[in-house]
């Protein structure tokens, strides 16, 4: 029988991919789209893909999401992928309709329409070596300046996992396609 830990190894880098069951996904499109979610995530799209946070008024998270890039050039579109398992907080689609107001934004639940998945193992690129650095905040953050592309990735639909490493890749597609590590 072999060594747990060998297996253990193994395990973690054999190319693998799996559905994110639970998982709900937000069309949040418009022209004034970019600026209404830098205005409320914790960190600023730059009309890229990323791994993000929307907070309460005393700075804690509310849901962590991952914001997949524009679908189209045309009319500026992101995807949110969001846990919506039943907690304390209101749904994200309810808070997000809060904040609408005047701007030229239009948010409907999709999650009917997408699947998510992920794929680990093997070599994904997202467990290079960070650097830290403290921020004019006062909380460390690590520092993306040395990396050559986009931390998050630039494939359309395929985002790297940087919470952690080894968390590999997060990829949405159209509903009932199977999908294949990258």
């Amino acid at each position: 029988m072999a060594h747990p830990l060998r297996s253990l190894r193994l395990l973690r880098t054999t190319p693998s991919v799996a559905p994110v069951p639970h998982r709900t996904v937000l069309l949040v499109s418009g022209s004034d789209v970019t600026t209404f979610l830098d205005g409320l995530l914790a960190t600023s799209l730059k009309g890229k893909q990323s791994y993000s946070a929307f907070l309460h008024a005393q700075g804690r998270v509310i849901y962590d999401v991952f914001l997949y890039t524009p679908l189209s050039q045309s009319a500026p579109t992101y995807l949110i992928e969001h846990d919506a398992s039943p907690s304390e907080s209101q749904p994200l689609l309810d808070i997000l309709k809060r904040y609408v107001l005047r701007s030229k934004v239009r948010i409907r639940d999709v999650s009917q329409e997408w699947d998510i998945w992920a794929a680990w193992g093997h070599d994904h690129g997202a467990d290079e070596r960070r650097e830290w650095a403290w921020a004019r905040s006062g909380a460390v953050e690590p520092v993306w300046s040395k990396t050559t592309t986009w931390p998050w990735g630039t494939e359309p639909g395929v985002i790297i996992d940087r919470r952690a490493p080894g968390m590999g890749r997060r990829m949405i597609v159209p509903k009932g396609e199977k999908r294949a590590c990258p």
